[in-house]
């Protein structure tokens, strides 16, 4: 019995040193050779596979072996050596792999957190999802005929006590007093009472809050539906929509001192107003590279779109743009947004209004001419720009998704 035991312990030591030699000749033929040898992190991007290496550097890996699923399997986190040749100076850096192993198994939130946001600035990522945890509410519509002037629209009143409602009554010169006595101080205990003030030009127009979510980081989205009719008249119009919820904010927090240390005291509560949110289903990243500048979107299904370095779209046949991203709804053949880069941009100053917008995190200034019921230009860093080529044909229809493609866009 014991001999039996020595022989199996003897091929196991025989084994691992037959791998120990293999290991030792590959990384020595790869030494030979002017390979390097490295550990990390691996991080799966929209254009294929990097490593993070010990410094925290990302460096994206092409493949040189003759083994076409040398990354099969790895995932963001995973823990892997390589054999690899030069590295390219650039950011990120770039090498040849030749050999790849996975070492452990690892997770995306073990990556290092300032490289991911570099990553996803310039496109080589999505931003991870939030978890949003949705609220309890009821929310009710009252038009206004007193708003004061000087109020810009969209605004949001967090009202956290009876004095505050008191103060925003008055505000409105009593007009919400019948409607705002049953929030007593028994309501606001642990909670807001929430106030979304609108503006539309049309008393048509409604709206209706479909959701309320908490997103890990603390903050509330309210989203909200702008119910347009297909006719209706051209009377100006104010919105107070009152947001109740139905419990306290206490009771959607797993630790409320992340953001209070009383969990009465609701003072940090941020809130951002989400319109017409649509979900976009599958998509294609189109990125685009030329003389160090990028250009990338997200084009779901159901659109269409062309680049600089395909045939272009009717619309843009007389046009000297080199370097774009064009898209429009699928079958449409009339009207189109372009995403360019234009370093000698510029404008007519004549009845254009500007508008300080948001897309993909990026401020923008969007410019409309002569009151019209849609944007000309976005224009974003001076150089970067979204341009309206007639997609007023189609945005009654989709202009809502057209909002959520131009979320996605990134550019450096």
């Amino acid at each position: 019995m014991k001999r039996k035991i020595l022989v199996i312990l003897a091929t196991i030591v025989a084994i691992l040193l037959l791998l120990f030699a293999i290991c030792f000749v590959v990384f020595g033929i790869a030494s030979f050779k002017g390979y390097g040898v490295m550990e990390g992190k691996v991080l799966v991007t929209n254009t294929g596979y990097m490593i993070i290496d010990d410094d925290n550097s990302p460096i994206e890996m092409s493949n040189q072996s003759e083994n076409e699923e040398i990354f099969k399997g790895l995932t963001s986190g995973d823990k892997i050596l390589i054999v690899h040749d030069g590295i390219q100076e650039s950011f990120p850096a770039g090498t040849g792999v030749y050999y790849c192993k996975k070492l452990a198994d690892g997770e995306y939130k073990d990556l290092p957190e300032q490289v991911i946001v570099s990553l996803i600035e310039l496109g080589y990522i999505d931003t991870p999802p939030a978890t949003q945890t949705d609220m309890t509410f009821s929310a009710t519509s009252y038009r206004s005929h007193n708003t004061p002037s000087g109020i810009k629209f969209p605004q949001i009143r967090v009202i956290k006590s009876v004095e505050d409602l008191n103060e925003y009554v008055k505000e409105f010169n009593n007009e919400f007093s019948e409607e705002c006595k049953k929030y007593d101080e028994e309501y606001f205990k642990g909670k807001p009472l929430i106030v979304v003030i609108l503006e539309e030009g049309s008393s048509s127009i409604t709206h209706t809050v479909t959701a309320l979510k908490r997103a890990d980081s603390g903050k509330l989205y309210a989203y909200i539906d702008v119910n347009l009719p297909e006719t209706g008249d051209s009377d100006m119009a104010y919105w107070h929509i009152f947001i109740e919820l139905e419990n306290r904010i206490i009771d959607y927090i797993d630790d409320p001192t992340v953001c209070t240390d009383d969990p009465t005291d609701i003072t940090w509560l941020d809130i951002e107003l989400v319109f017409n949110w649509v979900e976009l289903g599958t998509g294609e990243l189109v990125k685009v590279e030329k003389d160090n500048r990028m250009l990338s979107l997200i084009v779901p299904d159901g659109w269409e779109y062309a680049t600089y370095e395909t045939l272009e779209h009717k619309e843009l046949s007389d046009l000297a743009y080199t370097f774009f991203i064009e898209f429009w709804p699928e079958g449409k053949t009339q009207g189109s947004l372009l995403f360019a880069y234009d370093e000698n941009f510029g404008v007519c100053g004549t009845g254009l209004t500007s508008e300080e917008v948001i897309f993909g995190g990026h401020i923008g200034s969007m410019g409309t001419y002569d009151n019209d019921s849609m944007f000309s230009f976005i224009v974003f860093d001076q150089d970067y720009v979204i341009l309206n080529f007639g997609a007023d044909n189609w945005w009654n229809e989709h202009g809502t998704e057209a909002i959520e493609i131009l979320d996605t866009l990134e550019y450096r």
